[in-house]
């Protein structure tokens, strides 16, 4: 932001081969841990909008309040899982914590 505090450009958070693209985030350079707020990244062919994201070291992120798609229009999808909480390890695997929707059908479970 600008000395008045108006928004110029919205981070972009690259690390390796993964990108993120918050609305904002704070980081920490000596923990190398942050807190990323409405991002959106693509892992593994599945489109990914967290409304709040804690990343713990370089291969493991909280996530809270998130939808996982493969469709192509991530701001209004046809289809999506739902994640309330969840651990998800980029390359690798999700696990939901708690109720999650899919196409407004709600499940209780968690899913590794």
């Amino acid at each position: 932001s600008d000395s008045l505090g108006n928004v110029t450009q919205t981070p972009i958070f690259k690390q390796g081969m993964d990108e993120v693209n918050p609305d904002s985030l704070r980081y920490n350079f000596d923990t190398k841990k942050a807190l990323i707020w409405n991002s959106r990244s693509e892992q593994s062919d599945m489109n990914v909008f967290s409304e709040a994201t804690k990343k713990e070291n370089d291969s493991i992120y909280f996530i809270k309040e998130a939808k996982v798609t493969t469709s192509k229009n991530i701001d209004d999808p046809e289809y999506y899982i739902r994640i309330r909480s969840g651990k998800f390890i980029p390359k690798n695997k999700i696990t939901i914590i708690g109720i999650t929707k899919f196409n407004d059908c709600s499940f209780e479970y968690v899913f590794l």
